[in-house]
């Protein structure tokens, strides 16, 4: 089992030249037949042609490969080795598939040739997977002729069945958030699946073309191991069922509701909201995340009851900020920078910093600033915020006020990135975002 589960991670994928005009009718429903066309096309290099019949979780990788030619290093190990060797010598037999059940649903394995070498003897095979009621190819890969026999054969009646498209009301946020919990506690991976974030906005796809080419949807194993690490957490284990009443916010310009399940005590000994996150996406709310770990009281309390009129999959910051509220102000910051939205900072920038921030907007990259303000550790830590904010931290320095807002902990002990204002006339204005000792940080007045 354990040696299936490993299948994509031996995964070796393909590029090149060849592109079929017409894909081949495959019935999904019988893996020999899915794999006897993938290793025709493959003897050929018809690369769309495999793409087709491959798992979500290996053809996305066609499309980044495909433009690299035969120069990629995908290419060479495709088409020379003991893999490709024995497809050459492949005579067009195919024994019986081999059947598993993973956490994944379903794996499949079909010898098409055998490897003997220095005595001992090994097979050659695809591994399938089950998607949307029909296999699809996960990739070659070489395994002991003990570990292969070692799976029983798959019969059609034992074949199991995906989940079909679930019945969830997509408009009604709370359903969703209903529906991802239950799907943790009872583990169906197929209904997490279906719906979890899987696409962007098509305005940040425009807005933002290099998050849209980096971003990529979570595999079926990524959310099964997500969804172990959510049942073994007490506050999933023990809902009792019930629902808050959504509260709204943003995550990179998109609106976000988050619906609680339940209230306790973080480990740090603050009171905490239990929380799904679920994002509206091209008019539909998706799953992005189960804040396990809780959200402040205070924060919770900061987030918006209802959501604005005109959040349709895509948000903007609100064009007023409360610049009394160093929580408000430290988001919008936050928000802008992550964004690379330089005029959303200079809007909440103290004065100190409002003539640099404007310069290097006026600029762009060729200012001799916007390279390090927009790369290295403090962009890094940016990039990773999770939307949350904790407690605000004071302090006196250099005879003025400053607000620390810790928005991203490294393990500890390690130190707490934060943002830093300054107040000017009573309102905060961003400063910079530091990197702070966690003691030091600790022993601040905190509100």
């Amino acid at each position: 089992m354990d040696a299936l589960r490993s299948l994509v991670a031996g995964l070796l994928l393909c590029t090149g030249a060849g592109w079929s005009q017409t894909q081949p009718t495959v019935d999904p429903s019988d893996p020999l037949a899915v794999v006897r066309a993938f290793l025709n096309a493959w003897r050929v290099e018809d690369w769309a042609t495999m793409q087709g019949l491959s798992h979500s979780d290996s053809a996305r990788e066609f499309n980044t490969l495909i433009q690299n030619g035969r120069s990629s290093p995908a290419y060479s190990q495709l088409t020379s080795g003991p893999l490709w060797q024995g497809l050459q010598s492949w005579d067009g037999t195919l024994e019986p598939a081999r059947f598993a059940e993973n956490a994944d649903g379903s794996a499949a394995i079909v010898r098409f040739a055998e490897r003997h070498e220095a005595g001992q003897s090994a097979v050659l095979a695809l591994a399938l997977g089950l998607e949307n009621g029909g296999w699809r190819v996960w990739g070659p890969h070489t395994l002991s002729l003990e570990e292969y026999s070692s799976y029983p054969l798959w019969q059609p009646t034992a074949q199991p069945v995906a989940t079909a498209a679930v019945s969830v009301d997509q408009s009604d946020p709370v359903a969703v958030a209903r529906a991802v919990l239950e799907s943790i506690r009872s583990g169906d991976v197929d209904t997490l699946h279906a719906l979890c974030v899987r696409e962007l906005p098509d305005t940040v796809r425009t807005r933002r073309p290099d998050d849209a080419a980096n971003f990529e949807p979570p595999t079926r194993s990524q959310i099964a191991e997500y969804m172990r690490e959510c049942q073994s957490h007490p506050s999933v284990a023990t809902w009792n069922g019930e629902l808050m009443p959504p509260r709204y916010t943003d995550h990179f310009g998109i609106p976000v509701a988050r619906i609680g399940y339940g209230q306790g005590t973080a480990s740090w000994g603050e009171e905490v909201v239990y929380n799904v996150a679920v994002d509206l996406i091209n008019g539909r709310w998706c799953w992005e995340d189960v804040h396990t770990g809780g959200t402040s009281l205070a924060e919770w309390s900061g987030f918006a009851t209802s959501m604005a009129s005109d959040a349709s999959g895509l948000g903007d910051e609100p064009a007023v900020i409360d610049r009394t509220s160093a929580r408000a102000v430290a988001r919008a910051a936050l928000v802008a920078y992550r964004d690379r939205d330089l005029a959303g900072l200079v809007a909440v920038a103290n004065a100190t910093n409002r003539a640099l921030l404007g310069e290097i907007e006026r600029q762009g990259s060729s200012h001799p600033r916007y390279a390090s303000i927009f790369g290295g550790a403090r962009w890094a830590a940016v990039q990773g915020w999770d939307g949350q904010l904790t407690v605000v931290h004071r302090r006196q320095s250099g005879g003025r006020q400053e607000a620390l807002v810790p928005f991203h902990w490294h393990e500890s002990p390690g130190p707490a990135d934060v943002v830093v204002l300054t107040l000017e006339d009573g309102a905060w204005g961003f400063e910079d975002v530091a990197t702070i000792p966690r003691d030091e940080l600790s022993a601040l007045p905190a509100e």
